[in-house]
């Protein structure tokens, strides 16, 4: 009888470890696309200014493009971005001369553009300087969430602020 308790003890052990080595941590979260490759380095190069005079996103990226701005992923880069700005901003001490000041421009950091670029396939059709300054002027552009948390932090902290339309 102890015997055959060890050996389904023996068995139990050997299902579960079988099942932990092969749970969601060693499976791939979802399918890895080439195109997913060239899209990444494609945002990083235009990103840090290496491709240049680009002007529509290359068709094999327009999806992916879509999913960073909607599906979420562009809102945790900005609000990582303004968390780490103000965990900086918590250390500089203020001079009280009233010259401790911030610019921030509306149009390309303020305001999200996101359902103007969702009209123009996120990239997909050429920038319109025209048609992109007739849509501004409707005044429907709303604040992005963490910059206006930045913004508010700002002038509670003591600075002044000034914004540009360029």
């Amino acid at each position: 009888m102890k015997q055959i308790r060890e050996l389904v003890m023996l068995l139990l052990l050997a299902l579960c470890s079988k099942l932990i080595a092969t749970s969601a941590g060693s499976m791939p979260i979802r399918k890895w696309r080439p195109e997913d490759s060239y899209c990444l380095s494609w945002r990083l190069g235009v990103e840090t200014n290496n491709i240049r005079a680009w002007r529509i996103v290359p068709n094999q990226c327009l999806r992916y493009v879509e999913s960073y701005m909607m599906l979420g992923q562009y809102e945790r880069d900005v609000d990582l971005i303004i968390d780490q700005v103000m965990a900086v901003n918590h250390d500089v001490v203020l001079s009280n001369d009233g010259f401790d000041a911030w610019t921030l421009d509306v149009d390309d950091t303020c305001l999200s553009n996101l359902f103007y670029y969702q009209g123009k396939r996120f990239g997909g059709d050429p920038y319109d300087p025209k048609g992109f300054n007739e849509w501004a002027l409707k005044g429907v552009c709303s604040a992005i969430p963490a910059v206006l948390r930045l913004y508010n932090k700002l002038i509670k902290s003591g600075f002044k602020l000034f914004t540009c339309h360029w």
